[in-house]
């Protein structure tokens, strides 16, 4: 785990785009925490996570497909 500054994600984005896909990047502002940079597949997992959560999903049932729930959940926001 990493902690940065907003200031220091700016100056080297690149770079902790790279490291954030190891672990992840906690990004602070005024030394406060501000947000969570994380891998794309990380992401994923977690959504899938929430979406078993919300459904109710027992250990063993197939996880709901990622991709699909995040498309479902943009939709669900515009609407």
């Amino acid at each position: 785990m990493k902690v940065v500054s907003a200031t220091e994600i700016k100056a080297h984005l690149g770079e902790y785009l790279d490291d954030a896909r190891e672990q992840p990047i906690f990004v602070e502002k005024y030394g406060r925490p501000r947000t969570v940079l994380i891998s794309y597949k990380r992401y994923l997992a977690l959504i899938a996570l929430e979406e078993r959560l919300e459904q109710g999903l027992e250990p063993g049932d197939p996880l709901p497909d990622p991709i699909q729930s995040l498309k479902d959940s943009t939709r669900s926001k515009k609407g």
